[in-house]
């Protein structure tokens, strides 16, 4: 059976949860058709020559990480975890990356050439991690692609993020388009984008084929659920990283505020990636009675938390995917999200389009809530469009019968740059 390597960052247990769960869930549905799927990661030595490792993930555990948590009103989740949050007061509780009775990931050391590892597939899971510029030793070569959004933002918008993480993109984008046989992306809105953004600035025409993949289930979805669905929920919103300026989170007050006398809790989780004054306007804006704020959730709470709420609030309008949208219809738990790809493509029964005006967005937010509502149908028919598609048809199936095609690709390139 076909034999892929995923190239991973040497940081890959600790570092992009959102990553590291579509990877493991990518995994995950490789071998349930039968693929030999292995970890593999670069590190310099100390002599400056690039090393390959097989990194061994024994338990989905590693994929967790619990972090301090509060509830209370919004003044009073805010002074508990305003320090921890933003490493500001004491020092923050380190959390174990492995939990306690579980092994560590084993690390077997491979060499400086992955040539005797026969892979048929290698697939590069991250452009800013590539620093070397050759070919890698396997049958066919892959890219993925998550989002343009560094690009986005630090070129074309210029909106306050670092250029050096685009330019890493970019980096990776270019080695993607001269060695690459295929480039997968995770939405037909990233693929759109990569085309925009990286094909069409390309000093020659043509390059590796550009596919978007089917939405993926994260990898904790993929079995029959395991715990039933409520019919009856509390009257619960949930948010899921939302402390993002690109997420919507400066309308995010005026939208649940609006829901006054209706919502009798808003759960959060996910920590934060904007400045500690955003937030704290977040919460002294905020008007609903309680709020539960876990700065980290397992893959457990996660789930429970889609179980057992109405419905998602999540106003982003720049995603790769939205696996947050994924996760909340597999609980059985309504979305109310933007009218843009890909979020749009993934709303199923029950979905709220947002408005740009917050006030208009809260009415129609408040009228869905009082409607009665068939979780586990909503659940039943997200299975349907997210799991089971990939379980009955591999994804990447179809590549490996084109790999003579992307050597062709890549001869001709070679020529093309020597000439």
């Amino acid at each position: 059976m076909p034999k892929i390597a995923f190239i991973i960052e040497p940081q890959f247990l600790s570092v992009h949860w959102g990553v590291r769960v579509y990877l493991y869930s990518l995994a995950k549905v490789l071998a349930h058709h039968g693929w030999t799927v292995d970890f593999v990661y670069p590190q310099q030595s100390s002599a400056g020559e690039l090393r390959w490792y097989k990194l061994h993930v024994r338990d989905e555990s590693l994929f967790s990480a619990a972090l301090p948590s509060a509830e209370g009103t919004p003044a009073e989740v805010w002074r508990a975890l305003r320090d921890i949050a933003f490493d500001s007061g004491p020092q923050r509780p380190s959390t174990p990356l492995v939990p306690a009775g579980y092994l560590r990931p084993a690390v077997m050391p491979v060499g400086s050439t992955l040539a005797f590892e026969q892979y048929d597939v290698a697939l590069i899971s991250n452009p800013w991690m590539v620093k070397w510029r050759e070919r890698l030793p396997a049958r066919t070569m892959m890219g993925l692609v998550f989002d343009l959004i560094p690009n986005l933002f630090g070129v074309i918008l210029d909106d306050g993020k670092p250029f050096a993480f685009a330019h890493q993109h970019g980096m990776g984008f270019r080695y993607y388009e001269e060695c690459c046989d295929q480039v997968l992306t995770i939405s037909e809105a990233t693929r759109a984008a990569y085309l925009d953004l990286v094909r069409s600035r390309q000093p020659r025409p043509g390059g590796p084929e550009v596919v978007a993949l089917p939405p993926l289930a994260p990898y904790h979805a993929l079995g029959e659920p395991s715990a039933s669905c409520p019919p009856a929920r509390a009257a619960r919103v949930a948010l899921a990283g939302c402390f993002d300026l690109r997420k919507g989170l400066r309308e995010l007050p005026e939208m649940l505020n609006g829901l006054a006398g209706v919502v009798e809790e808003v759960v959060i989780y996910g920590g934060v990636r904007c400045r500690k004054p955003e937030v704290e306007a977040f919460f002294s804006r905020l008007q609903v009675e309680r709020v539960v704020w876990h700065l980290g959730a397992t893959a457990d709470q996660v789930r429970d938390i889609f179980r057992r709420s109405r419905m998602l609030l999540f106003p982003s309008k720049f995603e790769g995917l939205g696996l947050p949208i994924l996760e909340a219809q597999l609980g059985g738990c309504r979305v109310a999200t933007s009218p843009v790809s890909p979020m749009k493509e993934l709303a199923l029964s029950g979905s709220v389009m947002l408005s740009d005006d917050a006030s208009e967005s809260a009415r129609r937010l408040k009228d869905a809530f009082q409607d009665p509502f068939d979780h586990a149908a909503l659940r039943t028919e997200a299975r349907a469009a997210f799991v089971e598609p990939v379980l009955q048809e591999n994804p990447l199936a179809r590549f490996l019968t084109l790999s003579e095609a992307g050597r062709g690709h890549h001869a001709a390139l070679q020529l093309a740059v020597a000439g």
